[in-house]
Parts: structure tokens; sequence; C-alpha cells
């Protein structure tokens, strides 16, 4: 349990959904709740998903990551790694439009990743001058989160089509 002790004792920080709307004034005074809730949900969706059974455990695997990972109190270089390894899987039996959103969403983690150096550089651990204001970065921040969404919301309806029902 100390895992969750930690996740719910520490502040929002960087590269996370919630410091991107903190920044642009949207202040979650029970950030907590917002945030299980979102795992809660996204984990009650993917078992939706599983309960129509498909072979293809990569799928389920890789949602549950994001679910975690989008929702998150900080978002960590490690996510990328977690996310790129299992999206490996998944892609190499899609079609191009699928590798082309993933190739998008890899290339906005490196944006992102730029932009997080610079943005430390002008919250005080650099020359100011050189770094990010927050507005810049926190759009950065999210614009990666939306690919990142966007990229899923193609592996969800790749799901639908193979399972050929109705989820929603």
């Amino acid at each position: 349990f100390y895992f969750y002790k930690f996740n719910f004792s520490r502040k929002v920080s960087f590269g996370s959904v919630w410091e991107s709307l903190n920044i642009f004034g949207f202040n979650f005074e029970y950030v907590n709740l917002f945030y299980f809730l979102s795992i809660l949900i996204g984990m009650l969706l993917i078992f939706r998903l599983i309960k129509n059974y498909s072979s293809e455990i990569e799928n389920y695997l890789f949602l549950g990551v994001v679910t975690f990972t989008l929702f998150n109190k900080v978002y960590s270089p490690q996510y990328i790694i977690w996310l790129s390894s299992i999206a490996s899987l998944i892609i190499s039996k899609r079609n191009t439009k699928v590798l082309l959103s993933y190739l998008i969403w890899q290339f906005s983690e490196l944006v992102y990743h730029f932009g997080l150096w610079r943005y430390l550089y002008f919250i005080g651990w650099g020359r100011q001058a050189e770094g990010l204001p927050p507005a810049p970065y926190a759009f950065i921040s999210l614009s990666r989160t939306a690919f990142l969404f966007i990229f899923t919301l193609m592996i969800i309806n790749n799901i639908r089509k193979s399972l050929k029902v109705k989820l929603y």
C-alpha cells in the first residue's frame, strides 16, 4: 500500500494533465478524487472491452498503462518506455494510419521533453532568458497528451473492428 499512500500524498508535478490545467488556471481542489475517479472509470471501460474477449492481450495492457499514465499526477519519462514498448507490439499488426499516429505521438514526446527542460530553465534551474514560459510549456504538455489519446482511440477503434461488436 506504500505506492498508493505515496501517490495520494504527492503533489501535482511535471508533465501531468493536472499541472498543465493548473497553469491555465483550472485548479482542482480535490485532485486526488479526480485522479482516482479517472483511473477507476478508465479501468472499468477496459474491463468492458475485455468482457467481449480478444486474444490480443497487448491491446488491453496498453490501455491499462495509458489510463494510469494519462491521469497520474506526474508524467515520468519511464512511462514513454512502457507505452512505446507495448505499442510496438500493437502497431506491427495495424494499418498505416495507426503507424502515422504513433510516429506523431512519439514526435510530440520529443518536443515535450525539449520543452520541459526549457521550462525548468525558466522556473529557475538555469538561465531564465533561455527558458520556456509556463503557458507554452503547458500547451506542449497537453498536446503530447492529446496525441497519445488520439493514438489510444485508434487502438480502441481497431479493437472494436476486430471484435465486430458495438462497445458504446
